[in-house]
């Protein structure tokens, strides 16, 4: 398998930036996730992950689950 960094380029080519890749990516590997856990394990600040998941819900990559 490809390290995570190779899959961040890969996206950077396509237009996705580096950060919301690797919340991506995270989600991915991690699955349903608070925003506290996806700052945790990505060591992102909580705004910044506030501010990448619109364009990963407008790209239909990911959809927002309530408890």
């Amino acid at each position: 398998m490809l390290h995570m960094n190779a899959f961040v380029t890969l996206f950077e080519r396509i237009g996705v930036p580096e950060k919301t890749a690797r919340i991506y990516l995270d989600l991915l590997d991690h699955g349903t996730s608070s925003i506290a856990e996806i700052c945790q394990r990505t060591e992102l600040h909580r705004p910044e992950v506030y501010r990448a998941l619109p364009f990963l819900q407008e790209e239909k990559l990911i959809r927002e689950q309530m408890k």
